[in-house]
């Protein structure tokens, strides 16, 4: 995409009929995607100080018990927390390419908010349907960068977002792959691009509250995912408790043991012998 680009701007109405056509106005100056810059800093900072000062804790990633044991920072922090390197550097190099490109079109505060609401439903249905299974990426959050992209976007370009969802739909069912991470974030992106498409006043009036009604959400998630009881692990059995029998426990009784009870053992009982008491 060059730099000077703006798919996500839509095209001015043609005159009509009457009226001198107006000539196109010239593109307006990119604003300088301060969010972005950051976010590529901290995330690649933090990478190298769980490396090799923690040891590779990811102590910022999404993981319900911890959430609901007051660790609510990991929310926000799992955006910076990255498993490894690879996964790191296919993230960063989408928030070099798109996210600088989206940052500079609608501006840093819309995009700061668009994030926001990606993280959190990115989180929500991480904490609603995966509560004890941890998880660390921007993918929520880029994801939520689509779904906002997608009702504002040019025919072509929307074209092309779909094509790169499916790839990524595709790469979510790997099993080491949260896909309710990235479900999550492109659909709390969805209303914040219809609000950009309405125009700036329905933005930056009900933005806060899709904001606010999702903090509410992860919340109840976090609640409702204590209450259960963590699933249990079935734990393969140990080469103690699947021994086979020595020679000595399935040795064959000897006619001895077998032997059959005499006459005077089975003799039956005699009638005083069986007496009731009254």
């Amino acid at each position: 995409m060059h730099p000077n680009s703006d798919p996500w701007r839509r095209q001015a109405p043609p005159a009509q009929p009457g009226t001198d056509a107006a000539a196109p106005p010239p593109p307006g100056r990119l604003a300088t995607p301060y969010f972005s810059y950051a976010l590529l800093g901290a995330a690649v900072i933090w990478f190298g100080v769980d490396l090799l000062l923690l040891g590779n804790a990811h102590p910022f990633a999404i993981y319900g018990p911890a959430v609901a044991a007051g660790q609510w920072w990991r929310i926000p922090g799992a955006v910076i927390e990255h498993g490894n390197l690879i996964h790191l550097f296919f993230n960063m190099s989408v928030v070099w390419t798109m996210g600088r490109a989206y940052e500079g079109a609608i501006g840093t505060g819309r995009f700061a908010l668009v994030s926001i609401a990606g993280l959190l439903g990115s989180s929500l249905l991480q904490l609603g349907l995966a509560f004890h299974q941890p998880a660390v990426g921007a993918s929520g959050m880029i994801l939520g960068w689509v779904g906002a992209m997608l009702p504002i976007a040019t025919k072509a370009h929307r074209s092309e977002l779909v094509t790169w969802l499916i790839q990524i739909a595709v790469i979510s069912l790997l099993p080491f792959v949260s896909w309710q991470g990235h479900l999550g974030g492109f659909l709390a992106g969805l209303p914040c691009g219809l609000l950009l498409r309405m125009g700036p006043t329905w933005f930056k009036r009900y933005a806060p509250m899709v904001i606010a009604a999702l903090i509410g959400l992860n919340v109840l998630a976090v609640t409702r995912g204590a209450r259960q009881p963590r699933p249990e692990r079935t734990r393969q059995p140990t080469p103690e408790r699947t021994r086979q029998p020595t020679p000595e426990q399935t040795r064959q009784p000897t006619p001895e043991q077998t032997r059959q009870p005499t006459p005077e053992q089975t003799r039956q009982p005699t009638p005083e012998q069986t007496r009731q008491d009254r």
